[in-house]
């Protein structure tokens, strides 16, 4: 007997409705998912890196890098309808971004702040 999911104290009606829902569920889709859909795998790999220079005592020199990279296989599954054409697919995310900052200080009430910003978006999906 299957009850998880249900209330601690669950009376026995319910716990049969569940289970007969359970049962019904497992003929329908016997691999365990519906429509005999594949499992995903993500592994996301996102590091940032940050290096601040302090130029003199009125600049400050500020870089930010960012990487993500997500080898997406399987991941991309279209919905149910289409049956078994085209439904599955593997995607590679790649996203680069680099900052710059440049803060300079004039007064204790006037600072100025230069930004640059440069950025990459690499994605390929693919089916499998």
């Amino acid at each position: 007997m299957l009850t998880t999911g249900l209330p601690s104290n669950a009376t026995p009606q319910q716990v049969a409705a569940f289970n007969a829902g359970v049962a019904f569920l497992r003929v329908e889709f016997p691999n365990g998912a519906p429509n005999n859909t594949v499992s995903r795998a993500y592994n996301q790999q996102s590091p940032l890196e940050k290096a601040d220079w302090l130029i003199n005592q009125k600049n400050t020199l500020s870089v930010t890098y960012n990487y993500l990279r997500v080898p997406d296989i399987n991941g991309i599954q279209s919905p149910a309808v289409l049956g078994n054409v085209g439904r599955n697919g593997s995607a590679d995310i790649r996203i680069h971004s680099l900052n710059f900052r440049l803060t300079t200080t004039f007064s204790p009430t006037l600072i100025n702040e230069a930004r640059f910003q440069w950025g990459r978006d690499l994605s390929i999906s693919s089916p499998t």
